[in-house]
């Protein structure tokens, strides 16, 4: 192996297993890129995430000396090529080919070698049962990072490969965590018990089959009868469970799902599946990279969203409505000054975590009668039927606690307010909404 490749070892377990520049501490590897094997196994995992939270070996081959936990998921693996030399200057020249990769250094890590993927990792103490580390190292804020994952796939960034396993959440708290139990279809209850009845035919008497027992013979306790064949005397009915609480007597029992996390019980059709996939990287991941894509603004995830010209069409019989019955109708416009210019200098990852918290903050202010509408990227508008402009203030309010609690440098985010009816508005209301948006400027 030539002694010119920038080769090292991490770890305390020293080797001559590989002939590579010692090193101990993996803040102590250099800034240009490299390739490192980690030979410390004790600590291998958490090194592995720790080098990707940096977000600065994107641009390394990485390597381990034995399989673990997240190697897989985090490395390039615990077997070194024999032509290390040649792997290294493929990975050098498609190196070269990124423009802006400190950007997206997840898409970047992945890019750079066909064997990489984006992996899910079975991990019991996570509520979702599997996690992307990858994904959660280089993109820490994000305390849920499902829908990250989801709109990578929708724009094209990532691609779904093998499928690893379908797993179900409970609807509540969507925690994956949950134990399958058989409930009485009647009362629900946990405490139901399987018991062999008979039935007499002769008075129609039903019972638990302990009750018919007389000095090892079959007796009805009701009538006496003594039963001596089944099917002429007696049968066993369908019924083979009692529930201990209710006493109701039943032949299935309802299987329920209880989350373990927040104990909500849940009928099985009810549950949230998600299939969980290891990910390859998408053709737009090569042109955002490469080509330096511009920078597309990601969509908010919003409930009782509608597209733009269904909001215009409403619009003006919703202002005739109001004059006719003398209505109010409130319309707040939500602006987003410089999201653009937050993504270009954020990367998408971080706008996408941006636009996600958002949208949660967003989905707690609306009731199920109000719309929203994404009208450009960086404004947003919520229609609030049936609202006077008295309850503005208190909308100001959790609007202001919204903005709060998103904790996030060089964002902002403007309210305006208009109410209908409107003697201006027309049945043009695109024109209606161009007015009142350059006039807020001079608000």
């Amino acid at each position: 192996m030539a002694q010119s490749l920038p080769f090292f070892q991490l770890g305390v377990d020293a080797t001559e297993r590989y002939p590579a520049q010692f090193i101990s501490d993996w803040r102590a590897l250099p800034e240009k890129p490299g390739i490192v094997v980690i030979t410390d196994n004790a600590e291998q995992d958490a090194l592995l995430e720790a080098m990707h939270r940096s977000q600065r070996f994107w641009q390394w081959r990485i390597y381990v000396s034995q399989p673990s936990a997240l190697s897989m998921a985090l490395s390039d693996g615990a077997h070194i090529p024999d032509d290390l030399e040649s792997v290294w200057q493929d990975h050098l020249q498609y190196l070269a080919a990124i423009k802006n990769g400190e950007s997206e250094p997840l898409l970047a890590w992945l890019w750079l070698d066909d064997g990489r993927e984006l992996q899910p990792v079975r991990d019991a103490s996570s509520r979702g049962i599997y996690r992307y580390p990858l994904l959660e190292a280089y993109n820490e804020e994000r305390a849920t990072p499902y829908h990250a994952l989801l709109q990578l796939t929708q724009r094209g960034y990532l691609v779904e490969g093998e499928l690893v396993d379908k797993v179900r959440f409970c609807p509540s708290c969507q925690s994956g965590h949950l134990n399958y139990v058989e409930t009485c279809p009647h009362c629900q209850g946990l405490d139901i018990r399987h018991e062999h009845s008979l039935h007499c035919f002769t008075c129609g008497h039903v019972a638990d089959q302990e009750a018919f027992t007389r000095s090892g013979k079959l007796v009805c306790p009701n009538c006496l009868t003594q039963l001596r064949h089944i099917g002429v005397d007696y049968d066993r009915p369908l019924e083979t469970y009692v529930c201990q609480s209710c006493k109701h007597r039943f032949s299935e029992a309802q299987t329920k799902a209880r989350c373990l996390s927040c104990d909500t019980f849940s009928a099985p059709n009810a549950l949230i599946a998600r299939q969980i996939y290891r990910y390859d990287t998408g053709i737009q991941t090569a042109s955002l990279l490469r080509n330096g894509q511009t920078f597309q603004i990601p969509a908010l995830s919003l409930n009782h969203l509608v597209d733009a010209p269904f909001l215009l069409s409403l619009l003006p019989w919703l202002n005739k409505l109001a004059r006719r019955h003398q209505q109010q109708h409130l319309i707040l416009a939500l602006h987003l000054p410089g999201l653009e210019s937050y993504g270009q200098k954020h990367g998408e990852l971080k706008t996408l975590s941006l636009t996600e918290h958002l949208s949660e903050r967003l989905n707690g202010l609306l009731r199920d009668t109000d719309l929203c509408c994404q009208y450009t990227p960086d404004t947003l508008l919520l229609l609030m039927p049936q609202t006077p402009q008295a309850a503005l203030g208190r909308l100001q309010e959790k609007i202001t606690e919204l903005a709060s609690l998103i904790e996030v440098d060089d964002f902002t985010l403007q309210v305006y307010a208009w109410t209908l009816p409107d003697e201006l508005m027309t049945d043009d209301a695109a024109n209606w909404l161009v007015m009142k948006m350059s006039g807020r400027v001079d608000d």
